[in-house]
């Protein structure tokens, strides 16, 4: 028997779900951190710029991401890290509305650098900052000589549905 619960002892005179919290934690007794305490530990406060900074896995773009739910019960997901501290500090996101960076550090999970906003507001704020990549970068389009653009598929002398 285990020497905490009724269950049959696996090794060491623990159950399975016991030996696996002493192997991981190092305490028979500890419980699973909730999802809370794993996000405080996946960011670094940077005091010159008061973001907290994501140490966890972070897409190329350098936004974080956070593993959330459970695989027992089918609702395990990865969510943009700035989403789950929204979530977290400050309530449920309405569908329409997406977590925008005030600071404009894609790693940044300060919820006092971030604010709710629509996909409009969001790409005027990025243009009103200049991060916006300028039309030169657009693949679809060429510009002209005289200042004007044309489409690439002129260039190519590819037809126009």
């Amino acid at each position: 028997m285990c020497q905490h619960c009724e269950r049959r002892a696996v090794a060491r005179g623990l159950c399975g779900k016991h030996y696996q919290r002493w192997n991981v934690y190092g305490d028979a007794l500890r419980e699973r951190p909730t999802e809370r305490e794993r996000f405080t530990r996946l960011y670094r406060p940077d005091t010159s710029s008061g973001c907290w900074l994501w140490a966890g896995t972070k897409l190329p773009q350098g936004y974080g991401l956070f593993r959330t739910g459970s695989i027992r019960d089918g609702t395990r997901r990865y969510e943009r890290a700035h989403r789950a501290s929204w979530r977290l500090h400050r309530g449920e996101i309405p569908e329409s509305l997406q977590v925008c960076h005030a600071c404009d550090t894609p790693s940044c999970v300060n919820p006092d650098h971030l604010f709710l906003g629509t996909a409009r507001e969001n790409t005027l704020d990025m243009v009103r900052k200049g991060r916006h990549k300028p039309a030169t970068h657009w693949p679809q389009m060429r510009r002209r000589s005289d200042g004007t653009w044309k489409p690439l598929a002129e260039r190519s002398n590819i037809a126009n549905p």
